[in-house]
């Protein structure tokens, strides 16, 4: 049974993604999982994660015209995720909501929430922006959220656009921008 799978069930800890992953890895070569294994983990994860290009002058050119900006991310491993996401965008988002820590996983619309209530705003005050149409465009529109898709494949935008997704476009720089 896949992680997600035993998380829904009730079986596995979803912050403990990481940790049973890099655990299962090691055990086939006969290490038995550390703290200090996932220590090294953590911070080479950290290491090499990059944004998108382009997203971090949005985010920042967001930021600067006033645009409230909070991140969603269907991550388990909610201390590493947040370091991912301060290394990359440093002080850019008022709120990070990991879903896996509020028990639930996009595209249920409870994570979506959870940073609405964060942000204190109602679903119609905002757009989800996001990459998946099964995750995020089905997660957005069941939170009453505009749900904007990015993607390059333009298959995949079509299915984002028949999901209920407001716009799909191919790059984050033809996202609309606030004037």
């Amino acid at each position: 049974m896949a992680f997600h799978d035993r998380v829904e069930a009730g079986l596995a800890d979803p912050l403990r993604q990481d940790a049973e992953r890099l655990g299962r890895t090691l055990a086939a070569s006969g290490v038995t999982l550390t703290e200090e294994h996932l220590g090294l983990y953590t911070r080479a994860l950290v290491a090499a994660t990059v944004p998108m290009p382009g997203a971090a002058e949005l985010l920042r050119d967001l930021r600067t015209g006033g645009v409230r900006l909070a991140l969603l991310s269907n991550a388990y491993d909610g201390p590493a995720q947040r370091s991912r996401v301060q290394a990359c965008f440093p002080d850019v988002f008022e709120v990070v909501v990991i879903a896996g820590e509020v028990g639930a996983l996009k595209p249920d619309p409870l994570p979506f929430r959870v940073m609405l209530d964060a942000l204190n705003l109602p679903a119609a005050a905002g757009a989800y922006v996001g990459d998946s149409p099964e995750h995020d465009v089905r997660g957005a529109v069941a939170a009453d959220l505009s749900a904007w898709h990015v993607h390059a494949h333009p298959r995949v935008r079509e299915r984002a656009l028949a999901g209920g997704a407001a716009l799909s476009v191919a790059a984050l720089a033809d996202l609309p921008r606030p004037s």
